[in-house]
């Protein structure tokens, strides 16, 4: 005869802010971002205007969450800014559940996702080539830099913290050692991705020019120094307005290096997903979902039964039609 099972009621004392101190320095030991732990940091303060920091962790109801977010929606915030929160929220609840100093469970808040931003192929004229002779080192650092955001879809935080030495002209690589989540599986590991021709000439002329060892910033400042998060997006914004494109973001590359990679060029997310180092394909795969109004494009050419057809002789399907009419 079988046992009932009893739910074991957690109690702890903890406030919920010491918790989350405990919380960030078992990130911090993991080797968790400083972006990651920023977003966490804001996150999780903004969640403690709600409610009395000083409280048990275990006086926290989901209630309190639920409040928490329609409050913000009577605000005005937005559906993805809103699911940044709870997910940072859920982070830590969940940190703290398997630890046992709650049991409380998070649900995600689902956001319709918004379009992505992408440059159109009129703002594409970035790419147009300066001539050496009539620019400065910043203008075709800036270039260079373009070029190589749309050649390989990294992100500002991979491209500030690439060396010379990283680039591998032998076998057409160049290694990332820096990707958004530098957990303790991910921090020791190296993140290569190929060098299309016209980047690697691109990247040997741009590298005689800097003429920097092997163990410089591959883009630098003008003193030799590595772009700062804010610098780097100055430089591309100059370089945009010089070229009459008022559009300035940065990860604007990633998304249109994937939306051409899968629409223009017949890539699939499995090779999408190695190339922007995504963790899972979920995550790629957001981009098959977004961009799906464009799929019908060259449907036919990537079409299995089409592939099929394509390669069976036209003459003996018509006549197994007219023996069957």
């Amino acid at each position: 005869m079988g046992g009932r099972v009893i739910r074991r009621k957690i109690v702890n004392t903890d406030s919920i802010n010491d918790v989350f101190n405990a919380f960030k320095t078992s990130k911090k030991a993991i080797g968790t971002s400083l972006k990651t732990l920023q977003s966490y940091e804001y996150h999780i303060k903004a969640f403690f205007k709600f409610v009395d920091p000083s409280l048990s962790i275990n006086q926290i109801e989901y209630s309190d969450i639920e409040n928490w977010i329609a409050k913000l929606r009577t605000k005005n915030v937005k559906d993805t800014t809103i699911a940044s929160y709870v997910r940072s929220l859920k982070s830590f609840f969940s940190w703290a559940k398997q630890r046992d100093y709650t049991d409380l469970v998070i649900k995600i808040y689902k956001a319709e996702a918004p379009p992505k931003e992408i440059y159109s192929d009129e703002e594409l004229k970035l790419t147009a080539r300066p001539t050496r002779k009539d620019c400065s080192f910043s203008e075709f650092r800036n270039y260079v830099m373009v070029c190589f955001f749309l050649s390989t879809g990294c992100r500002a935080g991979t491209i500030r913290s690439i060396q010379c030495g990283d680039i591998d002209f032998d076998n057409n690589l160049v290694y990332f050692r820096h990707m958004k989540s530098a957990n303790s599986k991910k921090s020791n590991s190296i993140h290569s991705v190929p060098l299309s021709t016209t980047t690697k000439h691109l990247l040997l002329e741009y590298i005689k020019y800097r003429n920097g060892n092997t163990d410089e910033w591959l883009f630098c400042t003008e003193k030799n120094g590595q772009f700062s998060e804010r610098g780097l997006q100055q430089a591309i914004k100059d370089y945009n307005s010089s070229k009459g494109v008022t559009r300035s973001s940065i990860h604007a590359f990633r998304h249109t290096f994937a939306k051409k990679f899968l629409l223009d060029c017949g890539g699939n997310a499995f090779t999408l997903q190695k190339l922007l180092g995504h963790s899972t394909l979920d995550m790629t795969l957001q981009y098959c979902t977004i961009f799906n109004a464009d799929l019908q494009r060259n449907f036919d050419n990537f079409n299995p039964l089409e592939f099929m057809m394509r390669k069976q002789p036209k003459k003996i399907v018509l006549e197994k039609y007219k023996n069957n009419s």
